[in-house]
């Protein structure tokens, strides 16, 4: 390999810096942005990434604090008119806020920065990294209200109410416990196993027909609780993912009375899968009379299968 002159120096350089802006290019195309505050010139300069989570046209010339801090929303914005206290505070280092961009639209905004000293030893510029988390916030959001809204259906209705991925398997063996009551092994239907011996069969035929149609699952069988078998309904719906697959199942498991059992026809005709949007546990609220859940599994003691 030849000796490197100034000019291959150079080359090799330049090199290295288109790939290094392709790089940044390509990551902040999903969702991050850069941004500069100069303290002691109180200018403020970003990346089109950034920009791009603000919502506006990236004009490098018109960038201020005064035009991102009127993008902030109102109630998360920091004091940018003492940087001294910004810099002592750390609130820059970490935070999460809501931008308000042009169009109306909200969006959350996950940001890391770091103080940067000049050769002197004053701080001289904060620099850091944004990341647009509006997508997690919202998933988030969505996984309390649907926690808390199980959690309400089971105290009104004293049901048990369970969940299975795609192929009616349990994985995660502590949700199962947490949601059933029901210990030891589940997976590989080993939760069949609080399953009296005889109704075994029909909970896993119940199970392939409810695959192979894509329809509700249904079954009566009895259940070990405590010292005794009990008899039990299961009912579940598959939930659609995004492209029309079946993503999981959403179910109940209640005790079986004559009241319940003459509300409750397991024969009937099948309603199609829910839609993402319409994960509800419907199942619950559709059952049946709130009076005739009351003689239900007990919380402590209760075992389940679906």
């Amino acid at each position: 390999m030849g000796r490197l002159d100034a000019t291959n120096v150079m080359t090799l350089g330049a090199i290295e810096s288109q790939g290094s802006d392709e790089s940044l290019e390509l990551i902040e195309a999903h969702g991050v942005g850069t941004w500069t505050w100069l303290l002691d010139a109180g200018e403020v300069i970003w990346s089109p990434g950034m920009s791009r989570i603000l919502g506006i046209e990236h004009l490098p010339q018109q960038q201020s604090l005064e035009q991102y801090e009127k993008l902030v929303h109102p109630d998360d914005r920091p004091d940018f008119s003492n940087p001294s206290r910004a810099v002592a505070s750390a609130i820059m280092n970490d935070r999460e806020y809501r931008v308000l961009r042009p169009n109306g639209e909200m969006r959350w905004v996950r940001s890391y920065g770091r103080l940067i000293h000049s050769r002197d030893g004053r701080p001289e510029r904060l620099v850091g990294v944004a990341f647009d988390v509006t997508e997690t916030r919202q998933a988030l959001v969505a996984l309390n209200q649907r926690d808390g809204l199980t959690g309400a259906l089971r105290e009104l209705f004293d049901v048990v109410i369970w969940t299975t991925d795609a192929d009616g398997q349990v994985r995660d063996e502590i949700q199962w416990w947490q949601e059933t009551g029901q210990r030891g092994r589940v997976d590989n239907w080993n939760r069949l196993g609080v399953v009296h011996p005889d109704d075994r069969q029909k909970v896993r035929d119940a199970w392939e027909q409810a695959l192979r149609n894509r329809r509700r699952y249904a079954v009566a069988c009895r259940v070990m609780v405590g010292d005794r078998y009990i008899p039990v309904i299961s009912r579940a719906s598959a939930v659609l993912g995004r492209h029309g697959a079946i993503d999981s199942w959403i179910g109940f498991t209640v005790r079986q009375d004559a009241n319940f059992a003459a509300g409750l026809d397991l024969a009937r005709e099948e309603t199609p899968p829910l839609l993402p949007g319409q994960v509800r546990a419907r199942a619950a609220i559709s059952a049946g009379r709130p009076n005739s859940w009351r003689n239900t599994l007990a919380c402590r003691s209760r075992q389940c299968v679906g």
